[in-house]
């Protein structure tokens, strides 16, 4: 097992799944919000969790509205399930509908003002007053009319401003060193058969080393 600090604190490698109590104890959790699908609890997999919380006394709520390419109102029912739970952290497991629905719950959670965040997807934002930047430059008429679009979380999602577009945009720039990788998708490891360093872009620094993160979100 490994220990990785970024801006938070990351496990990989056997033995990840007992840190959920560790973690949960060390930030003095309460209660897990265990999202996952339907398919993962009935091959069992999710029992694997399950085990964790049960066995260090962790009470636990699990959601599992979760589709492939989750919709708003899959997230709207998380949020609307977390927040009737009791809950005050989130455990996600699954492949990136899972995850990415987990997200949705907790950034809507965190930040109830989703129209913000929505913005912030938006190059032309450079933190206006929300409402008058939707009105003029995205040309709702109102909030309550950008809430409403069905369209907005697809756009998010697979839109040109989307965040999978923005890591494309990141990942198609030259770096000052770019790595050379192969995947194996199975158990997420990644193998670097060369490292190039480009002196002349030495001003921009950086490296691909990014794109090893969007592995475990793959």
């Amino acid at each position: 097992m490994y220990r990785m600090i970024l801006n938070e604190t990351s496990y990989f490698g056997a033995g990840c799944r007992e840190t959920i109590a560790v973690e949960a104890a060390r930030r003095g959790f309460k209660k897990a919000f265990f999202v996952t699908d339907r398919d993962l609890i009935r091959f069992k997999v999710a029992d694997k969790v399950i085990e964790v919380f049960e066995k260090n006394s962790i009470p636990y709520e699990l959601f599992s509205d979760v589709k492939a390419n989750p919709t708003i109102t899959n997230v709207q029912n998380g949020v609307a399930a977390f927040k009737a739970s009791g809950a005050d952290f989130i455990v996600a497991l699954g492949g990136g509908s899972s995850i990415d629905t987990a997200k949705g719950i907790g950034i809507v959670v965190n930040n109830p003002d989703f129209e913000y965040v929505a913005c912030l997807h938006v190059p032309e934002y450079k933190g206006q007053e929300v409402t008058r930047f939707l009105q003029t430059v995205l040309g709702f008429q109102s909030l309550e009319q950008f809430k409403k679009n069905t369209e907005v979380y697809a756009c998010l999602n697979y839109g040109e401003r989307s965040y999978r577009v923005m890591i494309q945009k990141i990942q198609g720039k030259d770096k000052f060193v770019q790595n050379t990788y192969s995947v194996k998708k199975k158990n997420f490891e990644i193998t670097i058969s060369r490292t190039d360093v480009k002196w002349e872009l030495l001003n921009r620094k950086g490296s691909n080393m990014e794109e090893f993160f969007d592995v475990i979100d793959w």
